[in-house]
């Protein structure tokens, strides 16, 4: 916040360990601690000339024994939802536009989004590696397709700066 300055833009969005509960350094809770600091890094950014622009998390792989894909947020999507509301923020729906790539690459497939590495597949990880929250180079460049499309469906200020 502190190099902040007239103009720039400020990304805010939900991490997936403010919902970690077990872990009292990490955890806010979605009602109060969670909104409040949405609010204040708001408030900080406007304070300085900066744009806020507020995002929900993107989905987890997480898909039941029927292959369903599961909300695994709570509540955060919510309140970051109706405090952008509340505050004249642009709100962009990251979990809504994921859990759709998620169920189209579907139960197997979306392991290819994420972090699965089986035993010396990659040399980073000799052990190998299952993570269904971080994304692969191929998860991120699906989400960033996803945002750039919808910053051109918003009609989004920053839409003027993409290229083909």
């Amino acid at each position: 916040m502190e190099s902040l300055k007239k103009g720039d833009y400020l990304f805010i969005q939900f991490g997936h360990n403010d919902a970690k509960e077990t872990d009292p350094t990490r955890y806010t809770n979605p009602q109060t601690s969670y909104r409040h600091n949405l609010i204040r890094y708001i408030e900080e950014a406007r304070s300085k000339g900066a744009i806020p622009i507020m995002f929900s998390s993107i989905a987890r792989r997480k898909f039941n024994k029927e292959g369903v894909l599961l909300d695994s947020h709570g509540n955060y999507t919510l309140i970051a939802r109706l405090v952008a509301q509340e505050m004249k923020v642009p709100f962009f729906d990251i979990q809504y536009l994921t859990e759709n790539l998620e169920m189209q690459y579907g139960v197997e497939g979306s392991r290819k989004l994420h972090l699965h590495f089986a035993p010396n597949e990659i040399p980073y990880y000799p052990e190998g590696k299952t993570d269904d929250t971080h994304l692969s180079v191929l998860g991120a460049t699906e989400i960033s397709k996803l945002f750039v499309e919808e910053l051109k469906k918003q009609h989004h200020p920053l839409a003027k700066y993409l290229r083909n």
